[in-house]
């Protein structure tokens, strides 16, 4: 169902998203190089447009683009800016955070309205639909970090990010096959 579909890509989302943020200090200083300073600031600078541009994101969403362009522009972002991160070079790299900074901007906001308006008639029913999407949105953010971490002990710093792009991809793919477009 619609709901199922907005749920898992939430879920991954977010485990890619604090995937990618654990990493973010450590790949910076270890593989880029840069100082702790740099790294801490370019930290702190990703978290913060994160966490702001979806307030823009959904603006966006709601007067230009749509739910259904919004979301999926979101993610074709998303997919991008992990494969730039994934790259050695440092314009790469900053290209890629901004990529998905601008992605999350569009995907998040929109992604949690679609839910909104999938249970626009009762009430029960959207509170327990959006009990669900923030109890799978919560998990992937508290596995990202472990399995991210996993992942790049195992294959390296790159594969974390390769991991990010293939399962936004999915996503998307599911989304646009699946998502039944006359809900919103």
């Amino acid at each position: 169902s619609n709901f199922w579909i907005l749920s898992l890509g939430e879920f991954w989302g977010r485990l890619s998203f604090f995937g990618t943020l654990i990493l973010l200090v450590l790949y910076t200083h270890k593989e880029l190089h840069l100082t702790d300073a740099l790294s801490f600031s370019i930290y702190g600078v990703f978290i913060s447009l994160s966490f702001a541009l979806p307030l823009l994101g959904g603006v966006i969403a709601d007067k230009y683009l749509g739910y259904r362009n919004a979301m999926l522009f979101g993610l074709l972002l998303l997919v991008a800016g992990n494969l730039f991160l994934s790259n050695s070079h440092l314009w790469s790299f900053y290209l890629g955070l901004a990529f998905i900074n601008v992605g999350t901007g569009l995907y998040k906001p929109t992604c949690t309205a679609i839910v909104g308006h999938l249970y626009s008639g009762t009430n029960t029913q959207r509170e327990q639909a959006y009990s669900i999407f923030y109890v799978l949105m919560n998990v992937g953010a508290t596995l990202g970090p472990l399995i991210y971490a996993a992942v790049v002990e195992a294959w390296g710093w790159h594969a974390g990010f390769i991991v990010s792009a293939i399962g936004l991809t999915c996503v998307a793919l599911v989304f646009i096959v699946f998502f039944d477009q006359s809900k919103i």
